[in-house]
C-alpha cells in the first residue's frame, strides 16, 4: 500500500517504488473465503470498492478478538483516510488501537492525518503535535512534526508552530522546515527573523514547489521591512544558480548568474563569471567554453585553478593536445597544491591512457598525485604510476607499491597492491615476504579476484612449506585502513531489534511496505544489527521475487561484505546477494555451450542484478542484456519464432541467447575468459586492441590493464561473482542434469566458420565511456 498523495504541498512524499509485502506473512483467511490479510489489504488498497471494504470487514468481524482483525481495519483506516472516508477511517482507528500496542504511532499519524484532511485542524494539531513530542523514535515523528505545524498555522497559532519545529531532537526536514518557520515568523509579525528562513528555501532548493512560494512571502517581507530587509547572502545567490545548474536547468542558472553578479564583488563575482562558462562546456558548447574560459583573468587563486581546470578539460575534448598540456602546467605552476590542479592532471593523463601512451601519461599522473599526496582522490593517479612501473618491470615498481599501502590505506588497489608486491617477493625469491603479502590480502579482502589468486599461490608447491615474515606481517597489519569484518553467523537480534522487526511483520501483513522499508531503514545501529534488518527487508521482496530490489536492499545496507569470508555470515545472507532465481535454464544453456554456469551467473548479477525488465542506456535488454539488433540476429539463429523486442525480457530467452553469444565470443578468444568479458562489456575491438598493450604474464595484468574503469571492475566483479557462486550453489551444474565442475575459461559450441560469423552480432551492450568510468557500487 503506498500514499497516493500527499496531504499538504509540504509534506514529504515517500515513494519506495514496488516494495513488495511479505515479512512474516501468516496466511490468515477468512472464514469460507480463502483468501489471506495481506491479499485482502493490498486489494482494498488498489481498489476501494465496496466490494472489496466488505470483504475485509468479514475478515476483521471474524478475527474480532486478536490483532489479525484489529491489522484488518487498520489497513481499512488508511486507505478510507486517504480517499476522503474520513469518518469511517476514525471509527475503524478506533477499532483497531487497543489490539496493536506495538504500531501505536503509525495508528496515531493516520488519526492526525485524516484530522487534517478533514480540516479539523485543532484535533490535528493536538494528535499530531503529541506525537511529535512523545514519539521520539518513530520514523514517522518529521512527518507529523510537519503536518501538525500547518494544522497550527492554520489556526493561527504561529508560536504553537515554533516550539513544535524546534522541539529537542526532532530532525528538520528541508525545505519544509524552514518554509514553516518562514511563515510562523511572518504570521507573528517578525519579517525579519522570516526572511532568512524564506530566502534558504528559494535560494538553496529552487527546484522545489516551495521554492516559488517562498520567493512571493519573501516579496512581502521585503515591501514591509523597506530597507531593513536583509539582502540574501552572496552563499544563497550562488548556491541558486549551482542548485539549477545540477538540474539541467541551464538557461535558468545563467539568468539566475547574470542577475546577481552586478551585486557581487572580489572572489564571489569571479566565481559567478566562471561558472557562466563553464555551464558552456556542461551543455557541451566546448568552444564557445574554451574562448569565454580563456577572456577570463580571475585575481582570486582558486577561482583561476578551477578556470585551468576546466580549459584542460575543453582541451581534452576537443582533442587540442598542445594546449592540454599548457593548460595543466599553468595549473601546476600556479597552484601546485590545489584540488583542482590534481583533478586536471588526473584528466589529462587519462586522455593518453587511453592511447595507451605510457610516456606522456605517467608524468601527468605523477603530477596529480604530488599535487596532494594526503587526499585519497589522488589515489587513482599513483596508482597508475606504480601500476606502468609494475607492468614496466621498472626496478621502482616495489617501493611505488609499497607507497601506495602506506599513503591510501583506503585505496580501491589496497588488495592489488599487495596481490603484485607479493608477486615481486616470488620473482625475487623472498617466500616468506610474499607468503606475508598473500595472508594480509586474504585478511582484508577475501571475496575478490585478487584474493583468488593469492589462495592459488598459498595452496601451491612454490609457497607450501613458506611462513609468512614476522616483521613484514606486523607492518602490513598496522598499516591496514579498513577494520577486518567480524563473523556474524551467529549474530542475535538485540532488543529494539526485535521490535523493529515486529512493528515491520505487522506493516507488512496488511501490505504496506512503503512503511515497512521506511521502518527497517530508519534504525540507526551497530553493522551487525543493520545486516539483520537489511536481511529481513530484501526477504521481503525475494519471496515475491523480486530479486532485483533484495539484491539493492543487500548492497545498501549491508556494504562492504566482499570483505567477509563466506563462512561469516548466515546462507541466507549471501542467498540474497548472490541469489540464483533462474537455476535451471541457467544450468541448461551454460552446460550445454561448455560455459561455467557459476560465470554466467556472475555476469547476470553485474549486467543486470536479477532485473528480467533491466533497460540499459544503450537499450540493451533483460538478464544478459542483450541489444534488440542483436535479439533479431539470435532469434533466427536458434529458431525462436517470429522476433518481438519483447522476447528480451523473457529470462530462459534472455538466458538463451546470451549464452550463445558469450560462446561465440569465447570461440572467437579461444575462451580466454578476461578478453572474453571486457568483449562482452566493451566491445570486441576494444579488447582485441588492450590485449596488444603489453606482454602479460597472467590475466590479471591484461585486467588491470583495461582503461575503462567500468570495464575493469565489471570483469574483476564477474570473477569475483563466480568465485562467490561456486562456494554459495556448488551443486548449481547438476541443476541441468550434468554433474561436475565445469572449466572457468569458456569454450564455445564448435561452429563452421562461416556459421560463426553469421551469428555475431553487435555487442549486447554499450555502458562503457570514452573515459575511465566512476567505481561501480560492489
Amino acid at each position: 500500500m503506498k500514499m497516493r498523495k500527499s496531504l499538504d504541498p509540504n509534506i514529504r512524499v515517500r515513494s519506495y517504488r514496488s516494495l513488495i509485502p511479505a515479512v512474516l506473512v501468516a496466511f490468515l483467511c477468512v472464514s469460507g473465503g480463502g483468501q489471506t490479510l495481506e491479499s485482502l489489504s493490498s486489494a482494498y488498497s488498489k481498489a476501494a470498492t465496496p466490494a472489496h471494504r466488505a470483504a475485509l470487514l468479514r475478515y476483521a468481524a471474524a478475527h474480532s478478538r486478536d490483532a489479525n482483525g484489529a491489522l484488518a481495519y487498520f489497513a481499512m483506516a488508511r486507505v478510507e483516510s486517504e480517499s476522503g472516508a474520513h469518518d469511517a477511517a476514525l471509527n475503524h482507528l478506533k477499532s483497531a488501537s487497543a489490539r496493536l500496542p506495538e504500531i501505536t504511532d503509525y495508528l496515531a499519524f493516520i488519526q492526525g492525518s485524516t484530522e487534517y484532511r478533514a480540516k479539523a485542524y485543532e484535533n490535528a494539531a493536538r494528535t499530531l503535535g503529541k506525537f511529535a513530542r512523545e514519539f521520539s523514535t518513530s520514523p514517522l515523528r518529521s512527518d507529523a512534526a510537519i503536518l501538525a505545524a500547518n494544522a497550527l498555522l492554520e489556526l493561527g497559532d504561529a508560536d504553537g508552530t515554533i516550539r513544535l519545529l524546534r522541539s529537542p531532537g526532532l530532525k528538520p526536514v528541508q525545505p519544509q522546515f524552514d518554509f514553516l518557520l518562514g511563515k510562523a515568523y511572518m504570521a507573528r509579525g517578525d519579517h525579519a527573523l522570516a526572511a532568512p528562513y524564506l530566502q534558504r528555501v528559494a535560494f538553496r532548493y529552487p527546484q522545489r514547489p516551495e521554492a516559488r512560494d517562498a520567493q512571493t512571502l519573501l516579496g512581502q517581507v521585503e515591501n514591509t521591512l523597506g530597507a531593513a530587509y536583509p539582502p540574501p547572502t552572496a552563499a544563497d545567490l550562488l548556491g541558486r544558480a549551482e542548485a539549477l545548474r545540477a538540474n539541467r536547468r541551464y538557461d535558468e542558472a545563467r539568468a539566475a548568474l547574470e542577475s546577481v553578479i552586478p551585486s557581487l564583488l572580489g572572489e564571489d563575482r569571479e566565481r559567478a563569471e566562471l561558472h557562466i562558462a563553464v555551464m558552456e562546456y556542461d551543455r557541451e558548447r566546448t568552444s564557445i567554453a574554451r574562448q569565454m574560459l580563456e577572456s577570463l583573468s580571475p585575481k582570486s587563486p582558486e577561482v583561476d585553478a578551477e578556470r585551468l581546470h576546466y580549459l584542460v578539460q575543453c582541451a581534452r575534448r576537443l582533442k587540442l593536445e598542445e594546449p592540454m598540456l599548457r593548460y595543466a602546467k599553468m595549473a601546476r605552476d600556479r597552484y601546485p597544491n590545489s584540488a583542482w590542479t590534481m583533478d586536471a592532471h588526473r584528466w589529462a593523463g587519462n586522455y593518453y591512457l587511453l592511447k595507451n601512451d605510457v610516456k606522456a601519461y605517467v608524468p601527468l599522473f605523477k603530477a596529480c598525485a604530488d599535487a596532494r599526496p594526503q587526499d585519497p582522490e589522488s589515489a587513482y593517479c599513483h596508482w597508475k604510476v606504480a601500476w606502468a612501473a609494475y607492468l614496466g618491470r621498472e626496478a621502482q615498481a616495489a617501493a611505488l607499491l609499497e607507497e601506495h599501502l602506506a599513503r591510501y590505506p583506503h585505496s580501491d588497489k589496497y588488495a592489488a597492491a599487495l596481490l603484485f608486491l607479493g608477486r615481486l617477493a616470488e620473482a625475487q625469491g623472498s617466500l616468506a615476504a610474499a607468503r606475508a603479502y598473500y595472508e594480509e590480502l586474504l585478511a582484508v579482502e577475501p571475496l575478490s579476484y585478487y584474493a583468488a589468486l593469492a589462495q592459488d599461490s598459498i595452496g601451491g608447491r612454490k609457497l607450501s612449506g613458506a611462513r609468512p615474515e614476522p616483521a613484514l606481517a606486523a607492518k602490513l597489519a598496522a598499516l591496514r585502513g579498513k577494520e577486518l569484518r567480524e563473523d556474524f553467523s551467529n549474530v542475535k537480534e538485540t532488543p529494539e531489534t526485535a521490535r523493529r522487526l515486529k512493528r515491520a511483520s505487522l506493516l507488512s501483513r496488511v501490505g504496506m511496505t512503503d512503511w515497512v522499508e521506511l521502518e527497517l531503514r530508519s534504525y540507526e545501529t551497530d553493522r551487525s544489527q543493520r545486516q539483520l534488518l537489511a536481511m529481513e527487508l530484501a526477504a521481503v521482496y525475494a519471496k515475491d521475487g523480486d530479486h532485483f530490489r533484495a539484491l539493492r536492499t543487500m548492497k545498501s545496507m549491508a556494504p562492504g561484505y566482499f570483505r567477509l569470508r563466506v563462512d561469516q555470515a548466515p546462507k541466507e545472507f549471501w542467498h540474497l546477494l548472490f541469489p540464483m532465481p533462474y537455476a535451471a535454464p541457467l544450468a541448461k544453456y551454460a552446460t550445454t555451450r561448455n560455459l561455467d554456469p557459476h560465470l554466467v551467473a556472475g555476469l547476470i548479477r553485474q549486467e543486470s542484478e536479477f532485473r528480467a525488465d533491466a533497460v540499459s542506456r544503450a537499450k540493451a535488454r533483460g538478464l544478459m542484456q542483450v541489444l534488440p539488433s542483436t535479439g533479431r540476429s539470435l532469434t533466427r539463429k536458434l529458431k525462436l519464432g517470429t522476433y518481438r523486442v519483447s522476447m528480451l525480457d523473457q529470462p530462459e530467452v534472455n538466458i538463451n541467447m546470451g549464452t550463445y553469444y558469450l560462446a561465440h565470443i569465447a570461440e572467437a578468444f579461444d575462451g580466454r575468459l578476461e578478453y572474453v568479458l571486457a568483449s562482452y562489456n566493451a566491445g570486441k575491438s576494444r579488447a582485441d586492441d588492450w590485449k596488444t598493450w603489453g606482454s602479460f604474464k597472467e590475466p590479471i595484468e591484461f585486467i588491470e590493464t583495461i582503461p575503462f574503469t567500468e570495464t575493469r571492475e565489471y570483469v574483476l566483479s564477474v570473477y569475483r561473482n563466480a568465485m562467490v557462486y561456486r562456494q554459495v550453489y556448488p551443486d548449481l551444474a547438476s541443476r541441468a542434469g550434468k554433474e561436475g565442475a565445469v572449466s572457468l575459461q569458456p569454450v564455445a559450441e564448435k561452429a563452421p566458420a562461416s556459421r560463426a560469423k553469421r551469428a555475431a552480432p553487435a555487442k549486447p551492450s554499450a555502458k562503457t565511456s570514452k573515459r575511465p568510468a566512476k567505481r561501480r557500487k560492489q
